[in-house]
């Protein structure tokens, strides 16, 4: 499969909760521990996922080659 059919792939799947879904069960698994992400500032729909679910930003950073990075934190027990 090449990389442009793998994306296609995964434009299909977005907006459908899948994301959402294995985020819950991730969470879940994570018990009384801290979790943490980095996704890149463009990416919208990630970035209004994880805050949504009680994730807060703590800092961000420019990668070697420009891609600003957002660091996000959810404290063990938070709530969305």
């Amino acid at each position: 499969m090449s990389a442009t059919d793998s994306l296609r792939r995964l434009l299909r799947l977005q907006r459908r909760g899948v994301a959402s879904s294995l985020l819950q069960h991730v969470e879940a698994a994570a018990g009384r521990r801290f979790l943490a992400v980095a996704p890149a500032a463009a990416n919208r729909p990630a970035l209004e996922l994880y805050r949504g679910r009680g994730f807060l930003e703590i800092s961000r950073a420019l990668t070697r080659d420009g891609l600003e990075l957002v660091f996000l934190r959810k404290s063990p027990g938070s709530r969305p």
